[in-house]
Parts: structure tokens; C-alpha cells; sequence
């Protein structure tokens, strides 16, 4: 039973954290970002209010026992941001997971080195492509033993994330 209490404690607190966030987050700095469409290129694009208009966040276990993290942001204008977090015991389990999803992709657009602020290599980020009738994109990473995926509403916002990813 000590167990149980445990994990609904955490389910509690990452509920009212998530919850907390999300008030947090809907007038904060996302909101004056400058959104752009690919529909009409010639015609200049204005900048939108975003807000989040829908936000989860969870934490959890994978069936071998690491811990997951994650989170979805619904915006205003329909775009969204959804990241899934699995902390493993070490940055070469991270490695080996990021290597498998890797492997499962119709098609990899981006892959470099993560670096650190001195310019060491401290995990690996990608772009890829998954599925064949309807494909989708992931960004994935890794930072020490972490591994991340994030799905976006466009390739562009996936690249963008990806420069922003050091």
C-alpha cells in the first residue's frame, strides 16, 4: 500500500504542477511569438496572439521501469506541441533507444551532434520521418540519459525546435 501512495502522490503532484503551468504559460511570452503559413508565401504574415487554449502533462513509468515525462500544448491558432521524456540509467541506454526509433523511420531529414555550451558533444538530435501513406515527423534527442521525442503540427516548427536544440 506504501507503494500505491507513493505513485498517487506523484500522480497529485505532477497533475497540479501540469495544472499550475498551464495557467502560467497562457500569458506568458509564447503569445507574441510570429507565427508563420506556408498556404500563401507571397503574402506577408502577421503576428497572432497563441495562447494555450488545452494543455497534459504526465509522468509515468515504461514497462521496464524508467521514468516518462511528458507533455501536449494545444494553441489557439491549432497548432500544438506534444514531447515525451524517458529518463534511462545512462546517456548510452538513451543512445541505443534513440538508435532504434531511428531505425523505424521512412527517412531521416536532419542529424547532428547536441552540444554543450563549450562545444562538447553531449547526446544527438534528429528530424525524421516515420510511416508511409499519411507520414509524420519526429524531433528526437538525446542529452545525457535522456531521450525525447516531440511531435509538432508542421515540419518547419520541427526544424526550427531542431536549431534551437544546442
Amino acid at each position: 500500500m506504501h507503494r500505491f501512495g507513493k505513485y498517487m502522490l506523484t500522480a497529485f503532484v505532477t497533475f497540479a504542477l501540469g495544472l499550475a503551468c498551464s495557467f502560467l504559460l497562457r500569458n506568458d511570452s509564447i503569445s507574441s511569438l510570429k507565427i508563420e503559413t506556408a498556404a500563401r508565401p507571397s503574402i506577408p504574415v502577421e503576428p497572432r496572439n497563441r495562447e494555450i487554449v488545452s494543455s497534459t502533462v504526465g509522468h509515468g513509468l515504461t514497462s521496464d521501469g524508467f521514468e516518462t515525462y511528458s507533455f501536449n500544448y494545444q494553441y489557439s491558432d491549432g497548432t500544438y506541441l506534444n514531447r515525451l521524456t524517458i529518463s534511462y540509467g545512462s546517456a548510452a541506454r538513451a543512445n541505443s533507444e534513440f538508435i532504434k526509433r531511428l531505425e523505424q523511420t521512412t527517412g531521416i531529414i536532419r542529424r547532428e551532434l547536441l552540444l554543450d555550451e563549450k562545444g562538447a558533444a553531449r547526446g544527438e538530435k534528429a528530424v525524421a520521418t516515420f510511416g508511409s501513406s499519411t507520414p509524420t515527423a519526429e524531433l528526437l534527442w538525446t542529452d545525457h540519459g535522456n531521450f525525447v521525442i516531440q511531435t509538432r503540427d508542421s515540419l518547419k516548427a520541427l526544424s526550427d525546435d531542431l536549431d534551437q536544440k544546442r
